[in-house]
């Protein structure tokens, strides 16, 4: 993918391969004149919006003249844990916390790189509970309880079932135990797979544990190339393979964490360049030590939600309060800065591959264009709620994503220089379009609309709009260079030129009268934001197609 062979004018495509995998397919493409053409207008509706954004007689420029006049003439007239290797806690024996971290530092292969068996234990751990952590125990803590001790975990009431449908179909509570859990399924055996499929994704993770073949330590050398085996792969008598519940139960703590310490040793020994440098180690280790998504969310929207009732209750900004708003919005950036950092670091990429990681990277959005945007706290006070608001959303969706928060390669497609450019400027878009539908649903539930909060939220939909179109014309370009064509009625090309034309509308005041109105220009931008989530989620986990993530 994404290598393109050009032959005297024709391209040549990866398109399929034949059912034995021995052959591959090509698309061939011939289109001299359709390109510059396709180029050319999408170039011309680009500089548009710039005249739009930047000329003294573009909308975006009299709008910011326009509130800079209301603004001025508002302000004016409103003046102790054991040492032992296993303990017992409410009849769940697990590694103390110092043999549970060594066993983390072991190296495995995961998602096509090798990682810490922390980093497949907080998976692990993620996937069951919903957090990468079940009480007291940490998330190493919980996958070697399930290791060592499967009968016993097995009875521990800490699988959360995603969806409700799941649960009435299985008739569980949530959470259940995984014994519980087997045998609602073994009863539902001929239930179509769409109904019960979350649930045997979960038993399987579990069992896959058990088997062995989650955990793949083992780095043996074959033809010259280093490839890590899980226990099952290895051969019976190999000296590599441990027998991990005689292993846990035998042992006392010092004789544990020697035989880890061996281990690991050996891993280093064998794993030769695969292993991640120290660097990277280090990087992801502290990337695994808090989640803060999970954290950070709960904090903006509480945040948020009090900055919504200041601005609903009064016509200023407390003076007390933009101090401390203006901390909690630059340290939060600041610490989501760090935490992709550190994934960009672990990965090799910038965090733009998922779901997940275009959820934070539209948090981080929020937060960029609020900390500038609430300075000018005093003389608007719906202003601080917005990011606090958007971010809080943004991060608290990221936190409840099962999937996707793992870090793994790219599939071949993405790997493309396209991926950063295309993915960035549509989730600056979907961030600014969050900002005008927090607004205008502020604006609302204060009771009277006014013309200064239009002249806000138009002042956010003109760059929206520029960065959503050069948004879906990379993103025709992308397509372009890796199969052959700019449109292929795909759900979410669809759905992202529906949301352009929707939002396009309000911008139009002049023609379209009824957008003059302060209450049915935000009663229509609440409206339009259904777009908005139905491009995103609607598309991604629904519909599914070549944007999506369902699967």
């Amino acid at each position: 993918m994404n290598r393109v062979v050009s032959v005297a004018g024709y391209r040549l495509f990866q398109y399929a391969y034949d059912a034995d995998r021995q052959g591959s397919v090509l698309l061939v493409r011939y289109d001299p004149w359709g390109r510059p053409l396709t180029y050319a207008g999408y170039a011309l509706l680009l500089f548009a919006f710039g005249l739009q954004l930047f000329t003294p007689r573009g909308g975006m420029r009299r709008n910011l003249r326009a509130l800079r006049r209301l603004s001025a003439v508002c302000l004016a007239g409103e003046l102790t844990l054991s040492p032992l290797m296993a303990r017992e806690t409410s009849s769940r024996p697990v590694l103390s916390p110092k043999a549970a971290t060594a066993f983390g530092t072991l190296y495995t292969s995961c998602g096509g790189r090798i990682c810490p068996v922390q980093t497949v234990a907080q998976d692990f751990c993620r996937k069951l509970c919903g957090t990468t952590h079940y009480e007291d125990f940490s998330a190493e803590q919980v996958l070697t309880g399930f290791l060592f001790w499967s009968e016993e975990w097995a009875d521990v009431p800490l699988i959360r079932l995603p969806s409700p449908t799941l649960r009435q179909t299985l008739g569980l509570g949530s959470p259940t135990s995984y014994r519980l859990l087997q045998k609602a399924l073994a009863k539902l055996s001929s239930a179509p797979w769409s109904a019960v499929s979350e649930g045997h994704q979960l038993c399987g993770l579990v069992e896959a544990l058990h088997e062995g073949t989650l955990l793949r330590l083992y780095p043996v050398v074959h033809n010259g190339r280093t490839r890590w085996l899980s226990r099952q792969e290895l051969e019976a008598d190999t000296a590599w393979c441990l027998h991990y519940p005689h292993w846990a139960e035998k042992a006392n703590e010092s004789e544990l964490t020697g035989n880890i310490a061996s281990l690991r040793a050996a891993q280093l020994k064998g794993g030769g360049n695969t292993l991640p440098s120290a660097f990277t180690l280090r990087a992801e280790r502290l990337y695994n030590a808090f989640d803060l998504p999970f954290y950070l969310s709960r904090l903006l929207l509480v945040c948020g939600l009090v900055a919504m009732g200041w601005s609903l209750r009064k016509p200023h900004y407390p003076r007390r309060a933009v101090a401390p708003t203006l901390w909690i919005i630059g340290g939060s950036g600041w610490a989501l800065t760090a935490f992709l950092i550190l994934r960009s670091l672990v990965s090799g990429r910038l965090p733009l591959g998922n779901g997940y990681e275009t959820m934070l990277t539209a948090a981080w959005f929020s937060l960029l264009i609020g900390f500038p945007w609430s300075f000018r706290l005093r003389r608007a006070p719906l202003l601080p709620a917005i990011p606090l608001l958007a971010s809080g959303l943004f991060l608290l969706v990221a936190s409840l994503t099962r999937s996707g928060a793992e870090i793994s390669q790219l599939v071949p497609v993405l790997d493309s220089p396209w991926l950063q450019l295309h993915v960035s400027l549509v989730m600056w878009a979907y961030a600014l379009l969050t900002f005008t539908f927090l607004l205008s649903l502020l604006s609302l539930l204060r009771g009277a609309p006014d013309r200064l909060s239009v002249l806000q939220s138009r002042l956010l939909l003109y760059p929206a709009l520029a960065l959503l179109a050069a948004g879906i014309f990379t993103g025709a370009v992308w397509a372009d260079f890796s199969w052959g064509r700019y449109w292929g009625w795909d759900p979410k090309e669809v759905w992202a030129l529906i949301t352009l034309l929707i939002y396009a509308l309000p911008l139009h005041p002049t023609s379209l009268r009824p957008f003059r109105s302060p209450h049915f220009y935000h009663l229509y931008l609440l409206f339009a934001f259904s777009t908005v989530l139905m491009t995103y989620f609607g598309v991604n986990y629904l519909l599914g197609g070549l944007h999506g993530y369902v699967g």
